[in-house]
C-alpha cells in the first residue's frame, strides 16, 4: 500500500482507538473468566492462539472438539448406549465420513439435515459437516412428514441423515436428497447406507480445511406457524465468557446431556462442553431413573435438562432419588420452558444450590441467565430464587428494537 494512502487513512485510524480501548476492559475480564475455567493458560499463549485459529478455521463445532482433541486426544468425548468414543476417535471418524461424503459428491455450502436423537452419530454428522464446510440443519424429531419436506424445500436440502426410526419419513424427501442412516438397531436388515459404512471404507487423515466455516441452522419452535431456520455463528472468541462467568463450568468434568441437541439448550451446552473436553453422557431418550443412574455411574458433575425433565425426576419420590448418589453434581442448567418457583425451590431442597436457569429463544439465543442468590436467602414465596436489586425483571426486544416481553422477577440475571 503507497506511503500516502497509509497516511490519508490515519485520522479514521485515529478516531478508531477510543471505541478500541473501549473494549479493552472487557476483553481482559473475558479472558480472565475463561483461564479460571481452565479454557485459558496464560503460561502458554500459544495454546490461546492455537483455540483462536481453529474457531476461525472450521467455525464453533469442529473448532471446539479440534481444542479439546489437541489438549487431549485419549480424553473420554462421548458416552451413548453403544459405548464410549475419545477425542481422537471422534476426530478420526469425522474426518472418514467428510471424506466420504465428499466422494458422494457433498460439497462447501450443500445443506446436510439431520433427523437423529441424541448419540455418537449425530455428533460425528455434526463435526463431519464442519470439516466439509457444509451447512448443518438441526431438525425436530418430532416433526411430521409435511414438516419436514416443508423445512427441506425451503433451506435446500442436499442430503439428511436419519435413525432408522424415522426412515418413513424420508419418503416425504424429494429424490434428489441423498440419505445417510445413523442410528440403526443391531438386529435390523440395513439396505441404507449408513455413516459406519462411509467411516469404514474411507481413510481418516486430516482433511482440509474449508475456503470458508460451514454454517449452523436452528429451527424455531414454530408456535407462529412452520418452523424456520435460525442461523447461528460465533461472532466473538470470548462467546464462552457469558456462560462461564455465570455457571462454574470446568475442563475436564463429565456432563450429562438429558436436554436434545437439536434444541438451543442442549446445543449451545454441548458445544461449550466439547470445548472444556468434557466427558459428555448422551441418551437417545430420556428416562429420569436412567438419568439418575447415569450421573451416580459416571460422576457427573453437570446436567443439562430442560424444567419438564426436572418436574419427572422429582416425581420419582424421596426412595428412588436416595437411591442414587449424586452428590456430585455442581451444576444443574434447565433452559428452554418457564421454571416455576415451585419446581425451582424443590430441585434446590433435593439437590442442593446447584440450580442455574437460562431465559432465552432460538431467535434471540441468551437473553439471560438466572442463579442463585449469594445473601443465603434462598426462598422467596412469588420467586425463582432471588430478584435483583435495580430492576424486577428485564426487557427483551425484538429486531426492529420494540419490546417483546418482561421477565418475571426471579433468580439473579444479567441479560445480555
Amino acid at each position: 500500500m503507497p506511503l500516502l494512502t497509509r497516511l490519508s487513512e490515519l485520522p479514521n485510524r485515529l478516531r478508531e482507538l477510543p471505541a478500541l480501548a473501549a473494549r479493552v476492559p472487557n476483553v481482559l475480564h473475558s479472558v480472565d473468566v475463561m483461564r479460571r475455567a481452565g479454557l485459558m493458560v496464560l503460561s502458554r499463549p500459544d495454546t490461546g492462539v492455537k483455540a483462536l485459529l481453529a474457531m476461525r478455521r472450521w467455525g464453533p463445532i469442529v473448532g471446539a472438539a479440534t481444542i479439546s482433541m489437541e489438549r487431549d486426544p485419549y480424553a473420554l468425548a462421548i458416552v451413548d448406549e453403544r459405548g464410549q468414543l475419545t477425542y481422537g476417535q471422534l476426530d478420526r471418524q469425522s474426518n472418514a465420513l467428510a471424506r466420504g461424503w465428499h466422494d458422494d459428491g457433498l460439497a462447501e455450502g450443500d445443506v446436510i439435515a439431520v433427523l437423529c436423537r441424541d448419540h455418537r452419530w449425530l455428533v460425528l454428522a455434526m463435526l463431519a459437516a464442519g470439516k466439509l464446510g457444509a451447512r448443518l440443519l438441526l431438525m425436530n424429531t418430532g416433526f411430521s412428514g409435511p414438516a419436514l419436506a416443508d423445512v427441506s424445500e425451503r433451506e435446500n436440502v442436499s442430503a439428511a441423515v436419519y435413525d432408522h426410526e424415522f426412515a418413513g419419513l424420508m419418503d416425504a424427501l424429494p429424490d434428489r436428497v441423498r440419505r445417510y442412516l445413523a442410528w440403526a438397531e443391531d438386529d435390523e436388515a440395513v439396505r441404507a447406507t449408513t455413516l459406519d459404512d462411509l467411516i469404514a471404507n474411507n481413510s481418516d487423515k486430516a482433511v482440509p480445511v474449508p475456503p470458508r466455516p460451514g454454517g449452523l441452522i436452528l429451527l424455531t419452535s414454530g408456535t407462529t406457524g412452520t418452523p424456520k431456520g435460525a442461523p447461528r455463528e460465533i461472532r466473538s472468541p470470548f462467546a464462552a465468557a457469558h456462560f462461564l462467568e455465570r455457571i462454574p463450568w470446568r475442563t475436564g468434568e463429565c456432563t450429562m446431556l438429558a436436554a436434545p441437541m437439536f434444541h438451543g439448550t442442549g446445543f449451545s451446552q454441548f458445544v461449550l462442553n466439547l470445548a472444556l473436553g468434557s466427558t459428555i453422557v448422551v441418551r437417545r431418550r430420556f428416562d429420569p431413573e436412567a438419568t439418575l443412574q447415569a450421573l451416580e455411574e459416571f460422576r457427573c458433575t453437570a446436567l443439562v435438562v430442560v424444567p419438564t425433565m426436572l418436574s419427572r425426576i422429582l416425581d420419582l419420590g424421596p426412595g428412588v432419588l436416595k437411591r442414587y448418589d449424586t452428590g456430585r453434581l455442581r451444576i444443574i442448567f434447565a433452559a428452554g420452558s418457564a421454571l416455576s418457583p415451585d419446581l425451582g425451590n424443590r430441585i434446590i431442597k433435593n439437590f442442593g444450590p446447584v440450580l442455574y436457569n437460562l431465559y432465552g429463544s432460538t431467535e434471540i439465543a441468551v437473553a439471560s441467565i438466572a442463579t442463585l442468590p449469594t445473601n443465603g436467602s434462598r426462598r422467596r414465596a412469588r420467586s425463582v430464587g432471588h430478584r435483583t436489586a435495580a430492576k424486577s425483571g428485564f426487557t427483551t426486544r425484538t429486531a426492529s428494537g420494540s419490546p417483546s416481553r418482561t421477565s418475571p422477577a426471579g433468580f439473579s440475571s444479567a441479560a445480555s
